[in-house]
């Protein structure tokens, strides 16, 4: 599917938006784990991790679609609602044109 292979790169340039502050914080989060049924990502592979290697490993432990649904979770909350929103919308308009493009 088309839209798998996007994932990443929408969420790179999504995280990419965050400042260094925010981009701990999201760290914080993923280490700490955001729901009972996901894994955690390792402490010592985020440690001074840039964000490219962040969503790398976020891949690596959740897989496209769950880590598209931890991102949403974690930029909500620290309070990154317009990203959460702006990540949504884009990977909305993703699908969307590879369902067009899937049905002529």
């Amino acid at each position: 599917m088309a839209l798998d292979s996007k994932v990443p790169s929408v969420l790179l340039k999504v995280l990419e938006n965050l400042n260094s502050e925010d981009v701990v914080k999201f760290q914080t989060h993923l280490v700490q784990g955001v729901r009972d049924d996901s894994p955690v990502v390792s402490k010592f592979e985020l440690d001074r991790a840039v964000v490219k290697v962040m969503v790398g490993q976020m891949m690596q432990v959740y897989g496209e679609k769950d880590a598209v649904e931890i991102c949403e979770i974690i930029l909500k909350m620290i309070n990154q609602n317009l990203l959460a929103q702006i990540k949504h919308l884009a990977l909305k308009i993703i699908h969307e044109l590879n369902y067009s493009i899937s049905t002529y």
